[in-house]
């Protein structure tokens, strides 16, 4: 069996999700119909709101910071869900 040459070729990784401009903007519309504020997200999503602003302003994030994000609206959508029907 003949030998393999070895792959030379520099991978580069990419950091940022090429979809992420889409994510952000269902973040950001699910934000508002909550009436959240930016501080009061990137608060409950452990990230800094400077960090927020800049995924915002450029469309583009690390995948780790959409999940921290996607899971800080839903906590807060269940909290208050919870909240009405503890109400009612």
């Amino acid at each position: 069996m003949p030998k393999r040459e070895k792959d030379t070729t520099i991978r580069h990784r990419h950091a940022y999700r090429p979809d992420a401009a889409a994510s952000l903007a269902r973040i950001d519309a699910k934000r508002l119909r909550l009436g959240l504020t930016l501080a009061d997200l990137a608060t409950r999503a452990g990230i800094s709101e400077r960090t927020l602003t800049n995924m915002r302003r450029d469309g583009r994030a690390w995948p780790r910071h959409v999940r921290a994000l996607t899971f800080a609206l839903r906590t807060i959508e269940r909290e208050r869900d919870t909240e009405e029907k503890v109400l009612t």
